[in-house]
Parts: C-alpha cells; structure tokens; sequence
C-alpha cells in the first residue's frame, strides 16, 4: 500500500468494511506493531 503525500496539512482516512486490516495499518504506523516483512515509512 502507498500513500503518497499531497499538500501539507493534508488528512486521510483510513476507510473500509471490517477486518480489512484498518486498525492494523494504523498499528504499523504507530510503531505499536512491528512488520513481519517489509517496511513501514513515514516522512521519508
């Protein structure tokens, strides 16, 4: 998944039916969770 950037002070939302992986994606972004392979960036 990617989410590019756009203007700053842009917001998304992390949409979608349950058990899509939303809360889980918000957990890898926060650190909260660490990913079994790949790479979580964020601001570069």
């Amino acid at each position: 998944m990617s989410l590019a950037h756009g203007d700053r002070g842009e917001i998304f939302g992390v949409l979608g039916p349950n058990g899509t992986g939303e809360s889980t994606l918000i957990r890898l972004m926060s650190t909260l969770l660490m990913p079994d392979s790949g790479r979580v960036r964020i601001f570069g």
